[in-house]
């Protein structure tokens, strides 16, 4: 086996873990958006609280194993589909860590305290879980991931 071959095949599974890791994210929003239950909204965090656990190991092996292939198959660090990979990463990074893991803890402590207060239905916990803005900022993190396989695979302009 060649070392372009296993860099590709840990490339390939970084990006298995970063779509399985953003699959789960996005079939727990989803959940969490169809319910009022504040003990299934908490449970259901739990369950998306697993999601980073997949998704950044991922992200790393993607950026190790894909800046080493670019050296490797004698591509250019400055060719316009690696400079979008690279940003793309970057955003992705951001977003998910910070907009959507800032988010995900507030509605976690929200929905503890609501629990606290006896509260089984949520219209406060339902109203923070459906906020536009998250939902939009989720769009842009699964855009994002297409993205990448988009780029990966077809390598525009190369």
């Amino acid at each position: 086996m060649s070392t372009i071959q296993v860099l590709l095949f840990f490339h390939i599974l970084s990006a298995f873990l970063i779509a399985a890791g953003s699959a789960l994210a996005v079939v727990v929003s989803g959940a969490m958006r169809r319910t009022n239950r504040t003990e299934t909204i908490q449970t259901l965090i739990a369950a998306g609280s697993k999601a980073p656990l997949i998704i950044v190991p991922g992200a790393l092996l993607a950026i190790v194993t894909g800046s080493w292939l670019v050296r490797e198959a004698g591509y250019r660090y400055t060719e316009p589909w690696v400079i979008a990979a690279y940003v793309g990463w970057l955003v992705a990074g951001f977003l998910g860590g910070n907009v959507l893991g800032g988010h995900q803890r507030k509605v976690q402590a929200l929905a503890a305290q609501e629990l606290a207060a006896g509260r089984t239905e949520s219209p406060a916990l339902l109203a923070a879980v459906s906020d536009p803005k998250i939902v939009v900022v989720e769009y842009v993190e699964v855009a994002l991931v297409v993205g990448f396989l988009v780029l990966m695979v077809f390598k525009p302009g190369h």
